[in-house]
């Protein structure tokens, strides 16, 4: 009978396992945003990367590792700041295939760092971070693909009492990302 098997009678499976992959895009800061009297530019829109490793199952249920970053910067008092945001976690990926298509959905929680930096000095806050994202891909072979996500990283961070929030408002940063770019899979 020639079913879905090969020769050696073992289930082919829909899905290379591994899978390495690189994106780069935009992001969006939805939270609320400080910034110093007199300071210029928009910290809350700025360039977004990702880069990652996914191992799913035959099923189409796995898990991973992603390394998710940002950057922007503003002006004050003539200096330029850059504002860099940091995020690193393993990854519950699942993915479903139909033809050359490929869907996907993560959701992870991990390490999550904000970092300002202007005139070689910098200061950083670190905590934890969640994320989801969902995304498709085109298949442009067995082993190499091509895909766009939309996501959302949050980060819970230590309070800062000279920030100005209120004893109700929580102290993080939530960012939205579109980013796209190429798949390897083997």
């Amino acid at each position: 009978p020639a079913g879905d098997k090969n020769t050696t009678g073992v289930v082919k499976s829909a899905f290379q396992h591994s899978t390495f992959y690189a994106n780069v895009g935009y992001a969006f800061i939805t939270s609320k945003c400080y910034l110093p009297s007199g300071a210029s530019g928009n910290p809350k829109n700025g360039m977004d990367w990702q880069l990652g490793y996914d191992w799913v199952s035959r099923s189409g249920f796995g898990a991973g590792l992603m390394y998710s970053g940002y950057k922007s910067s503003y002006a004050y008092s003539n200096v330029d700041v850059k504002v860099g945001l940091a995020y690193v976690a393993p990854q519950f990926v699942m993915k479903q295939k139909v033809g050359r298509w490929g869907i996907e959905e993560k959701f992870g929680i991990g390490y999550f760092k904000y970092r300002e930096s202007a005139k070689g000095t910098s200061a950083s806050l670190s905590g934890v971070g969640y994320d989801f994202l969902f995304g498709a891909e085109y298949y442009l072979s067995d082993h190499v693909g091509i895909g766009a996500n939309l996501g959302y990283i949050g980060g819970s961070l230590p309070k800062q009492d000279a920030a100005g929030y209120g004893d109700e408002e929580h102290t993080g940063i939530f960012r939205l990302h579109f980013d796209a770019g190429i798949r390897f899979h083997f």
